[in-house]
């Protein structure tokens, strides 16, 4: 995270598949407030952003629990897919929504 901010500052672009890779990194390892950085640099670098994108920063914030910053994500997705609305109902069924997952299923 320290390089990435160093490279923002040089005006290094970082390629959109490091920034994702990072992001998944940030998941495996719970670290909501890095994925959080991460998430506004790919947002800064790609615009718009693929619904393939979308996807793995909605699997990044379940993986750190924070169900409430993947709906944001997903209410701003202009499309959503299957593997959208996958994400959202397995995340919230992991992280202890089952209630929420059955109304984002209905």
């Amino acid at each position: 995270m320290e390089v990435l901010g160093v490279l923002e500052k040089q005006c290094i672009l970082v390629d959109l598949p490091r920034l994702l890779k990072l992001m998944q990194a940030c998941g495996e390892a719970k670290g909501l407030e890095e994925a959080k950085a991460v998430h506004e640099h790919i947002v800064r670098a790609t615009n718009p952003l693929k619904v393939s994108t979308y996807n793995r920063i909605l699997k990044t914030y379940s993986q750190c629990g924070s169900m409430d910053d993947a709906f944001n994500v997903f209410n701003n997705m202009e499309q959503h897919n299957l593997t959208s609305w996958d994400t959202m109902i397995t995340g919230l069924a992991k992280n202890g929504l089952g209630e929420d997952a059955f109304d984002c299923f209905s």
